[in-house]
């Protein structure tokens, strides 16, 4: 029978609309408890704490990586292969995260780095310490410790070198303990910082220096430590020296005062001083006043040994009523006058004698007394002694010989010797007189010395004063040819004019000694001052075009400088004649603040241990 399509139901019936509100499609999160501040704190303080343990686990992975390649090798595994390390490592962080450390935290990443570092600061003293007991060289030993900060002096490419190769070992030693496949890039790292940090503090030290020589010049404090560093640069090696001689300066001669060329004795320091009073009219003025003042207290000196004419007429005086009085007490000792001793009697048969009896008998003639035996009166026998000490006095024309003056001296000793025995009292006149006659021989030779100083300038001339200060000046001013500066001044004469002598000799030396120095160098102390502190090497400087841009510089400095510059000169110019001020500035130094250096040294010192660690990490 054929069926009807109608009766045919294709489709189940569409059911009813869902309503997509009416679905729950998942449970209803829980909320999620709050925490407090303490739980906050505690779970950071445990992250921290699990970080710490997790580097030392890094360090400890390490050193048991041997047992895990040979447990690879044992399964037939490739031997080189860290796969078990790496688990190892990996398991260290799932066990702590399982006790509720959180691996992702930046506590817990802290926490393994200290801990990392921590464990591997010793690297480089180990290091060191076996290559000092295998006998390594000091700069070797030194730049292992330090991981290539300090060298023990080696500078140069030499130096440069063993600073990479020191911070390459350590670092790769550092960063293969943390992890090694990381010791290559810790080598890297730890031989280039120290290359890195050099060249950094060397671009620092430049760039402050400049800054320095730009300011110092516009302050006072800076200006006394840029005459500071040009004294001791101009002291060539011989600063301390210098130092030393001007704290011990003084006066030699009272109211000569030294001056920095003078004190110092240092050569260049001379020339210096000569340039610096060219600075200006006024330090040249200066200097001329102290060299003028100086030079005055040495002429009164000499002028108060030389005595006034008042004086030396009061000495005179003074000599002549003394021997006056003792001679006329001899006088009368001997009235009635004398019988000639068998002695007296032997001594006038020498030829010498009979002259010097004949020359008596003249002198006294000349003086209006008649005397027909010398060796008769006491009168006779004085101008005897008389006419001997004339011809021990001579003159270049009739000057004894020396044989023939030993004769003389012996017939003038006896005579005398006669004399004392006929009248003790003419030993007291003649001891009298020659004591009376000391203040009058100190004159003569203050009036000898004082021919030294030059008629047309005023001044004492050094070399010619030198040559005077000798025993044959006292010769010459006294007549005695066995007079001596000693025995003729007194032990404070004597002194004060070998004070003279060394005054001239070290104001002498500061106006020749030293290579000369050009007045411009003492001028421009604030535009060199700045070229220094910049680190600008002198060829740089000398050559051709250095030369005119250092010109240019000098033109362009002179507008914020030129006064500066004046002032620095000015100060220089006054420091010169002052010994004290310039031991002072001197002694002023650049060091920075040494507990600074100390914290700066260490701090670089952690970052080249440290820098290893984060590497590997």
């Amino acid at each position: 029978m054929a069926i009807d399509p109608k009766s045919i139901v294709w489709d189940e019936p569409a059911p009813a609309a869902i309503d997509p509100g009416s679905i729950v499609w998942d449970e209803p999160e829980a909320a999620a408890p709050d925490s407090s501040i303490m739980q906050e704190v505690g779970q950071g303080v445990g992250n921290l704490l699990a970080g710490g343990l997790r580097g030392a686990g890094s360090i400890g992975a390490t050193i048991l990586l041997p047992a895990d390649m040979i447990n690879q090798k044992l399964r037939g595994d490739d031997f080189w292969s860290m796969k078990d390390n790496r688990e190892r490592r990996a398991g260290i962080d799932g066990g702590l995260q399982a006790m509720g450390a959180e691996p992702e935290s930046l506590l817990y990443k802290g926490g393994k780095l200290a801990g990392e570092i921590a464990g591997t600061a010793g690297v480089g003293p180990a290091l060191a310490g076996g290559a000092r007991t295998a006998g390594a060289a000091p700069w070797l030993v030194s730049a292992l410790n330090t991981g290539g900060l300090n060298v023990a002096g080696k500078t140069g490419l030499a130096g440069l070198g063993i600073r990479a190769a020191g911070g390459a070992a350590t670092g790769g030693a550092a960063a293969g303990l943390v992890n090694p496949e990381d010791a290559g890039m810790g080598a890297l790292v730890g031989g280039g910082l120290p290359l890195m940090l050099k060249g950094g503090a060397h671009a620092t030290r430049s760039a402050v220096g400049g800054v320095k020589g730009l300011v110092e010049p516009l302050y006072e404090r800076g200006r006394e430590k840029i005459v500071s560093r040009a004294l001791r640069e101009f002291s060539g090696g011989q600063a301390d020296e210098a130092i030393r001689n001007l704290q011990a300066a003084r006066e030699l001669v009272p109211g000569s005062l030294p001056t920095v060329g003078e004190a110092a004795k240092v050569p260049s320091l001379a020339a210096l001083q000569r340039a610096a009073m060219n600075t200006s009219p006024e330090a040249a003025n200066a200097l001329q006043g102290r060299i003028t003042s100086n030079n005055q207290a040495r002429i009164d000196v000499l002028e108060a040994l030389a005595g006034s004419p008042a004086a030396r007429r009061a000495a005179e005086e003074a000599r002549e009523q003394a021997a006056n009085a003792a001679y006329g007490a001899a006088r009368g000792q001997a009235a009635g006058g004398i019988t000639p001793s068998q002695e007296l009697i032997e001594l006038a048969e020498r030829p010498a004698m009979r002259k010097f009896i004949a020359s008596a008998r003249r002198l006294a003639a000349d003086k209006g007394q008649k005397i027909d035996n010398p060796l008769e009166s006491l009168d006779g026998l004085h101008y005897v002694k008389l006419a001997v000490d004339d011809a021990l006095a001579g003159t270049p024309n009739n000057a004894l010989a020396r044989n023939q003056k030993a004769a003389v001296m012996d017939i003038k000793d006896r005579l005398i010797a006669e004399m004392d025995k006929v009248s003790p009292a003419y030993g007291e006149s003649r001891r009298a007189y020659q004591e009376a006659s000391k203040p009058i021989n100190q004159m003569d030779i203050g009036d000898e010395l004082k021919r030294v100083i030059d008629p047309l300038t005023g001044r004492v001339r050094a070399s010619q004063f030198a040559r005077k200060l000798t025993d044959e000046t006292a010769q010459r001013a006294t007549g005695f040819k066995q007079a001596s500066l000693a025995g003729v001044l007194t032990p404070e004469q004597l002194a004060s004019l070998n004070a003279v002598r060394d005054d001239l000799a070290r104001a002498e030396f500061a106006q020749t000694a030293g290579r000369g120095v050009g007045s411009n160098t003492a001028q421009n102390l604030a535009y060199s001052n700045m070229m220094n502190q910049l680190g600008v090497p002198d060829f740089l400087r000398n050559f051709a075009g250095g030369e005119i841009i250092g010109a240019i510089g000098s033109r362009a400095g002179d507008l914020v400088y030129g006064k500066a510059n004046q002032e620095i000169a000015g100060l220089l110019a006054n420091t010169m004649l002052d010994p004290a001020e310039a031991a002072r500035l001197m002694l002023l130094r650049d060091s920075a603040n040494p507990a600074l250096l100390e914290a700066g040294r260490k701090g670089l010192l952690g970052v080249t241990r440290s820098a290893p660690a984060l590497t590997a990490d």
